[in-house]
């Protein structure tokens, strides 16, 4: 019998939506890529994303070697932008409220 659900959350309770962030903030589409190009899939994230890395050391090994504008643009993007980084998918919310209604726990990785 299933009492536990473990669900991931981006693109599955969450949109993962850094460029729309960014141009949210007011950047054009090119520098929103170079920073996008700058950080996603790069070894900084991907270790801040499993927790082996602190958010400052992170931020410190993807700016390593980038330009220093590129370098500013990192930066305002984890003190800024980050925070309009995902949005709720509409069923996420009603989901998990139906899911623990009936009796599941529901866990998030």
């Amino acid at each position: 019998m299933i009492r536990n659900i473990v669900f991931d959350v981006g693109s599955v309770l969450v949109q993962v939506r850094p460029l729309e962030a960014l141009v949210d903030c007011g950047f054009d589409r090119a520098r929103a890529d170079a920073v996008i190009g700058a950080t996603f899939g790069k070894v900084g994230w991907k270790e801040l994303d499993r927790g082996c890395l602190s958010k400052e050391d992170a931020i410190a090994a993807l700016k390593e070697g980038l330009d220093p504008g590129l370098q500013a643009d990192v930066d305002f993007f984890f003190e800024k932008a980050v925070w309009n980084f995902v949005k709720p998918f509409p069923y996420s919310r009603r989901w998990l409220s139906s899911l623990r209604e009936r009796g599941y726990k529901v866990f998030i990785l």
